[in-house]
């Protein structure tokens, strides 16, 4: 898995470098912390999870990491997006078993004033986590996909989803970001880190 992570992560900078049409560009990296389940099968794995704060299992707490690299758009727009974001994460889920996510989306930006500013996106995303198989009780979602070929071991599956920034400045090419990721409805990550600005 981490062979294709690699590749994926190369192709992507390649084709932004050939980008012609971009005047900026930025790369951001989060702590994953908080997740808050919404439903009630959700909360009845929560109960079970080494990482829940609380013994109801509405809240826990799954390590990971991510970084993205984003760019803005400036000729030639997608759906008039303000800018566009590659991201990969990686984090412990629920039932402890490895995970992540690989994200192409568009960014639109909503500012409050000249340090403050909410960046919502969505776009194309890879959901994959360690297979559940392995839990007696577990009932895959159906649109969960095993594969011997492609990520073997692990459970994958294709949505569009995306998320919501809120975005501080706190010096001219530094950003303080929290961000909200909801899976919807299942339950909703949150994270916080920094986005690094190279405006050109």
């Amino acid at each position: 898995m981490a062979k294709l992570l690699i590749k994926i992560l190369c192709i992507f900078l390649f084709l932004s470098l050939c980008l012609n049409n971009t005047y900026g560009s930025g790369v951001g990296i989060e702590l994953l912390g908080l997740n808050m389940h919404l439903i009630d099968s959700a909360v009845e794995w929560g109960k079970r999870s080494p990482h829940k704060l609380d013994d109801g299992g509405r809240f826990l707490y799954l390590p990971g990491l991510e970084v993205y690299y984003e760019w803005d758009a400036r000729e030639g727009k997608i759906f008039n997006a303000d800018g566009y974001r590659f991201t990969i994460a990686s984090y412990l889920d629920t039932m402890d078993r490895h995970s992540g996510y690989i994200h192409l989306g568009l960014r639109y930006t909503f500012p409050f004033d000249s340090g403050r500013q909410l960046s919502i996106g969505f776009g194309p995303s890879l959901f994959f986590r360690e297979t559940w198989s392995v839990f007696p009780d577990y009932e895959k979602h159906q649109l969960l996909v095993e594969s011997d070929s492609f990520l073997p071991g692990y459970e994958h599956m294709w949505l569009v989803f995306g998320d919501v920034d809120y975005q501080y400045r706190i010096s001219k090419d530094l950003k303080l970001v929290v961000s909200m990721l909801p899976a919807i409805p299942y339950s909703i990550l949150f994270s916080i880190g920094i986005l690094w600005e190279n405006k050109i």
